[in-house]
């Protein structure tokens, strides 16, 4: 079930608005991806935590525009890095089909770093039993 701002999990009620706003995207980017509930709202929880994070100490794209006297809106890409049988993926959430494969996690990683150097995005990293790493 995709949940919005009107209607979430109970356990995201006490999140700071726009850090609850991250955790409802990643939430149900995790369902579209095919986790349950029980896996995907912890997930986005502590995923949407460390964005809050970076977000304190690092500005948004919109933000550093913004101070330069534009505008523009940019929208932030979310990927996850993941297993995949004997590879890892970088796959765009959302998508049915992976935007790259790689031989090692290292390289997957090194590929996000490239990508957001590029463009505004955000990588989910995924440990080898699929559960949540970190955020890029």
């Amino acid at each position: 079930m995709p949940w919005n701002k009107n209607d979430y999990p109970a356990s995201m009620k006490n999140l700071p608005d726009k850090q609850r706003d991250k955790a409802i995207e990643i939430a149900n980017s995790l369902l579209e991806d095919g986790y349950e509930e029980e896996r995907a709202i912890p997930i986005a929880i502590s995923t949407s935590e460390k964005w809050a994070d970076n977000r304190a100490s690092i500005p948004s794209s919109k933000e550093m525009k913004q101070s330069k006297g534009h505008e523009k809106e940019t929208s932030e890409a979310l990927y996850h890095i993941l297993p995949n049988k004997e590879e890892w993926i970088i796959r765009k959430t959302g998508s049915k089909r992976q935007s790259f494969s790689f031989d090692t996690k290292q390289e997957a990683l090194d590929k996000a770093k490239y990508i957001l150097k590029n463009t505004p995005s955000r990588f989910i990293v995924h440990k080898k039993d699929g559960s949540f790493e970190k955020v890029l």
